[in-house]
């Protein structure tokens, strides 16, 4: 397994022409990559035959030069296939499957709802996809007992969890109502209406708080090193816990493994929750509402 970071030092890069050309055909079985310049002269020089991608549409929208070398790597032959991460899929344009040979994705089932939000995908991209299970769900099969778990994150094993799932959306990441309420004045009057109307994220987080004190139970606040939370999150719950840095097993599922109910907002959280027997709690939002609107 060879682990090159976008910052490596430059005798990383010296070492790919006298070192990788001697061991690579015989050693060198698995390619961890990030930068995206050079890999097809690695792909190349490593005689590659199958590039693996599990971040695919950000990096597609976001990372200059991406397009041109997956374009490169396929010149070659070499095979591009890439991992379904939740949902973000749904938001893939059917020509950017263009790029790909495959696109595993969970099930069959969310074959059908991609090609309903695109009845213009040809049967050549729908082919590209092959459902392949969940693999998120085999975390659940190592995970630690809760005494561990709640070492780990410093909370009581012997209260009961509430466990609310933060989400980087403006309804979670605005600081005030005033703040959403002019976000919302940019989208539709239906969203307006909800946001002067509706519950604040922070009576929400704050009657949460209370129902959890008057069950003896902690109120833990998963969040993303993406999220922008409120200065009043930290304040409303009982433990505030980030990404780790790390990825097996996730933060989020291990917590939920010991969760004795969990909230979310219109998120994959769901399906997790399901898998895992928990009592699930999603609260449907402006934003969200108005994307199921557009989408029909």
């Amino acid at each position: 397994l060879c682990y090159k970071q976008e910052n490596f030092d430059q005798d990383f890069a010296e070492s790919v022409n006298n070192s990788y050309s001697s061991y690579a055909p015989r050693f060198c079985q698995l390619l961890y990559y990030n930068n995206y310049d050079e890999l097809p002269a690695l792909a190349e020089l490593l005689e590659l035959n199958l590039v693996f991608d599990f971040d695919f549409q950000s990096r597609l929208d976001q990372v200059p030069g991406f397009k041109s070398s997956l374009l490169a790597l396929r010149s070659s032959s070499v095979k591009i296939c890439c991992l379904q991460n939740y949902g973000d899929f749904l938001s893939m344009r059917p020509d950017a499957f263009a790029y790909l040979d495959h696109f595993f994705i969970y099930s069959k089932n969310l074959i059908a709802m991609y090609q309903q939000l695109y009845p213009e995908a040809t049967k050549e991209i729908v082919d590209k996809f092959i459902a392949v299970g969940n693999i998120n769900f085999d975390s659940f099969a190592v995970m630690q007992k809760k005494e561990v778990i709640c070492a780990k994150y410093h909370l009581d094993p012997h209260k009961k969890i509430v466990l609310f799932m933060s989400q980087n959306i403006p309804y979670c990441e605005s600081s005030s109502r005033l703040v959403y309420i002019v976000h919302c004045l940019r989208r539709d009057l239906r969203s307006l209406s909800l946001a002067i109307l509706g519950p604040s994220y922070s009576k929400i987080l704050e009657l949460t708080k209370h129902w959890s004190d008057a069950n003896d139970a902690e109120l833990v606040y998963k969040t993303r090193i993406k999220n922008q939370d409120p200065s009043f999150v930290s304040r409303l719950v009982s433990k505030l816990v980030s990404d780790q840095n790390r990825w097996y097993p996730p933060a989020n599922l291990e917590l939920m493994t010991i969760a004795d109910v969990v909230f979310s907002f219109s998120s994959s959280t769901a399906l997790e929750a399901a898998f895992l027997h928990r009592p699930h709690i999603s609260i449907n939002l402006p934003e969200m509402l108005g994307l199921i609107k557009k989408n029909n």
